[in-house]
């Protein structure tokens, strides 16, 4: 069982980071995959990984693999008592950063457009030979 204090400090730690702040606030609106992640905040998939590993340790989000693609969405039901509220004060708070306005945008045209063309919102996951991205067609 984790001590009190490391469980405090991991959810500190991964709330102190600008990045991560802006996934859980993209998050916080529903599930995404990792690719849409990555396009609305203008990082590679690496960065966004590696981001997502940390918030996935503190337990702010949930990870679901379906097929291939790795999907994300808010998981504050699995904080300590009285963190959930802490972490909802922190996402109400920097909802307004004009870079989230930014971001917002830009999900919301990479999501007008994987509705219908990319492979991690197709109704049949495709598995091919080759790695595709998000932004390709299938």
């Amino acid at each position: 069982m984790s001590r009190p204090i490391n469980t405090v400090s991991r959810i500190l730690k991964s709330l102190a980071e600008p990045t991560r702040l802006r996934i859980l606030v993209l998050l916080h609106h529903g599930e995404l995959c990792l690719c849409e992640i990555a396009e609305a905040l203008d990082l590679t998939g690496a960065t966004v990984s590696r981001h997502l590993t940390i918030l996935e340790r503190a337990q702010l989000v949930r990870k679901q693999i379906r097929h291939r693609w790795h999907f994300f969405s808010l998981e504050l039901d699995q904080l300590p008592p009285g963190w959930q509220k802490t972490v909802q004060t922190i996402l109400d708070t920097v909802e307004t950063d004009a870079q989230i306005a930014i971001d917002r945008e830009r999900l919301k045209i990479c999501l007008s457009r994987n509705r219908k063309y990319a492979a991690c919102r197709s109704p049949e996951v495709p598995q091919p030979l080759v790695s595709l991205t998000c932004n390709e067609k299938v």
